[in-house]
């Protein structure tokens, strides 16, 4: 996508307009949601679970960074196609999803069923969130849009699904959106990334 200056500049300033519209509670295309993360990655070192859960895709992954290569190795992921069909089931009760995202954690975790791990869980729809890992979710859109959950917490749905499989060593640190999980992914390897956007 190639654009003239000139488009930029109108798209640039239509922007502008549109934040300065929604900080004056004036009616807007934005929402801008707190996310409750200030601060760029640190560089910690270690072994971590990421959970990707999107529009049409859940990723599950075992991250291992390593501070002195600033390069992140991943040792093992299980990714899982999230169909357009859900069932009556999952509509009255949005734990079966978040049951998808347990029983693919537990297939990650199975040659390492007692380590303790910190899980920092993506979750790209709209929600409002009380601190850096709860919120309540306002809308799930795309082929999600029909299942009931709305004002739920996605860590507590998540919290629910791992005790029902069992699993105790995951402690979930991080709640975020896509875009706030794209920033400080990019930070952690470049400290002059202070801004993202999903298109």
């Amino acid at each position: 996508l190639n654009l003239k200056k000139n488009t930029l500049n109108k798209l640039t300033l239509f922007f502008v307009e549109e934040i300065n519209n929604v900080l004056k509670k004036k009616k807007s295309s934005l929402s801008l949601l707190k996310t409750y993360l200030h601060q760029q990655a640190s560089q910690k070192e270690g072994l971590f679970l990421a959970v990707d859960l999107g529009g049409s895709n859940l990723r599950v992954a075992k991250i291992k960074l390593k501070k002195e290569t600033l390069q992140k190795k991943l040792t093992l992921q299980n990714s899982s196609k999230i169909k357009n069909k859900i069932t009556p089931k999952q509509k009255e009760n949005p734990l079966l999803l978040f049951s998808t995202i347990a029983k693919n954690l537990k297939k990650l975790l199975k040659n390492h069923p007692s380590e303790a791990l910190s899980l920092g869980f993506t979750f790209s729809f709209p929600m409002h969130q009380t601190n850096r890992n709860n919120g309540q979710i306002i809308i799930l859109n795309k082929e999600f849009a029909t299942i009931k959950i709305k004002d739920k917490n996605p860590r507590a749905l998540l919290e629910q699904a791992l005790k029902k499989e069992q699993i105790n060593n995951i402690q979930i640190n991080a709640l975020l959106n896509d875009t706030t999980a794209t920033l400080l992914c990019q930070s952690y390897f470049d400290k002059n990334c202070t801004l993202s956007i999903i298109l």
